[in-house]
């Protein structure tokens, strides 16, 4: 990342032109399972640091500093990485619930049964965008904040406009609190092969028939249509979000 940033920040002032450069980082919300149990909020506030912010950090300071016990202890200091982002690109999914074992000794991770799940099991919580957005603009305040992917795998498309409105609210609310975004991307387009999980998740706001590459808008991509219509006018603009109050209240 580092020479990257280098290279093309010198290949863009000789064609005068000036960019802007980031990375896109996994941000997960983290909970305790058991909210009066100190060794869960110590484990939870552990697991938080180590993989929100330590990539963040290194990138920022230009010292990679990463620890866990019997696994890794990443000291080192990395040549014309310090300051090399422009933004902070944030792909934000799920919550997990953290954990910790005495006998023997273990840091557990888990769902929330109270959580409903996109078709993947992932829990759907909202309020943890937020609280990303928040944290990331509290840590890194001289860095604005593009959400560069957030989405849910949903077949049927039962739960995705309700999913995307939920989680453009959670972005408006960062905003409201001085969070600078400069932008929202939704994961996917359409249906994509998705990893390990191959093609079976289900992400797109428009179906991909794999056999025939045909691509179907599902419902929720006119939901998400409406709100950048309502936002933009069709124009690029800077102005706090807004939402459709018919969709954001039916919940049917």
């Amino acid at each position: 990342h580092a020479a990257a940033f280098s290279a093309m920040k010198a290949a863009a002032a000789r064609c005068g032109r000036a960019i802007r450069i980031g990375m896109a980082y996994h941000l997960r919300a983290f909970q305790p399972k058991n909210r009066f149990s100190l060794f869960d909020i110590v484990a939870t506030h552990y697991i938080y640091q180590l993989w929100n912010w330590s990539l963040m950090n290194a990138v920022e300071t230009g010292k990679m500093r990463m620890f866990v016990p019997t696994m890794l202890d990443a000291r080192e200091a990395i040549p014309g990485l310090k300051g090399t982002q422009d933004f902070l690109g944030i792909n934000y999914y799920s919550v997990d619930q953290i954990s910790f074992s005495l006998f023997p000794p273990e840091i557990k991770v888990a769902t929330n049964p109270q959580l409903p799940k996109t078709d993947i099991g992932w829990d759907i919580f909202p309020d943890g965008l937020t609280g990303v957005l928040k944290r990331a603009h509290g840590n890194y305040p001289r860095l604005p904040v593009v959400v560069t992917e957030n989405g849910i795998a949903d077949r049927d498309d039962t739960q995705r406009a309700r999913f995307i409105v939920d989680h453009l609210a959670a972005v408006r609310t960062a905003m409201k609190a001085g969070v600078k975004v400069e932008g929202y991307f939704y994961w996917a387009p359409y249906d994509n092969f998705e990893w390990h999980l191959g093609r079976d998740p289900r992400f797109g706001l428009a179906a991909l028939d794999y056999e025939t590459m045909t691509r179907t808008p599902r419902p929720s991509a006119e939901v998400y249509r409406s709100i950048i219509i309502m936002n933009t006018g069709g124009k690029a603009v800077s102005r706090p979000l807004v939402i459709p109050q018919a969709v954001a209240t039916d919940r049917s």
